[in-house]
């Protein structure tokens, strides 16, 4: 039925079919309790902590910073210049400036 071949990346390079799984690094735990998201690759595995991510997807910062997504997208939508960027047709939080911009409110 479908005999098309897959390209086998090179070593040391992450395919284009890679995706975030949805499962933990740590068995048992949330993503939200461990802060790791799992690359995964046909032939390998990338970890990337969300403490070391430049910039954060609306579900990644509301896992990080314990607010919820509506409320995150408000955010993003509202502040584009100050800490959000929209990328394609999404919004992604850099995550230093929004920490900051959390430091620097009283609420939000």
């Amino acid at each position: 039925m479908n005999n098309r071949k897959r390209a086998t990346p090179v070593k040391d390079q992450v395919s284009a079919t890679s995706t975030i799984s949805k499962g933990c690094l740590d068995n048992g735990n949330t993503c939200s309790d461990t802060g790791v998201f799992n690359l995964e690759d046909d032939e390998k595995k990338i970890v990337v902590p969300v403490s070391e991510k430049y910039t954060l997807t609306i579900k990644e910062a509301a896992a990080y910073f314990n607010i919820g997504t509506k409320k995150l997208r408000r955010l993003a939508e509202d502040n584009t210049d100050r800490f959000a960027v929209f990328s394609g047709n999404k919004y992604l939080i850099i995550r230093t400036k929004f920490e900051k911009f959390i430091d620097d409110s009283s609420e939000i």
